[in-house]
């Protein structure tokens, strides 16, 4: 109850599931936020800002980048990875269940 519903910086939002384009982060539904997949990408924030979400299970183990849009949800509660991003690099590190690296940053 205590948790943010969105977390953003000057060129980034942060949030779980989905948003709207069109409406502040503040308007959107916690429907929404935190459990609606991304059955259709949705078009850019209106801010201009790179929405960074999980929530829709990647089983490939890539990540899905949109470009406006990166959702790094990469299957870990089922057969997937743990997937962490370094927003100001973009790289990617990757870590199976149990703990074994299997994708770094070159």
């Amino acid at each position: 109850a205590r948790c943010r519903r969105y977390h953003q910086t000057e060129d980034h939002i942060f949030l779980h599931a989905n948003y709207s384009p069109g409406l502040t982060l503040d308007e959107q539904p916690d429907e929404l936020l935190f459990w609606t997949h991304l059955h259709q990408l949705p078009g850019r924030h209106y801010s201009g800002k790179r929405v960074i979400v999980g929530h829709t299970p990647q089983p490939s183990g890539e990540t899905l980048d949109a470009g406006h849009l990166l959702c790094i949800d990469t299957w870990c509660f089922g057969s997937g990875c743990l997937t962490a991003l370094d927003i100001d690099s973009g790289e990617v590190w990757q870590a199976e269940k149990g703990g074994v690296l299997l994708r770094s940053p070159s």
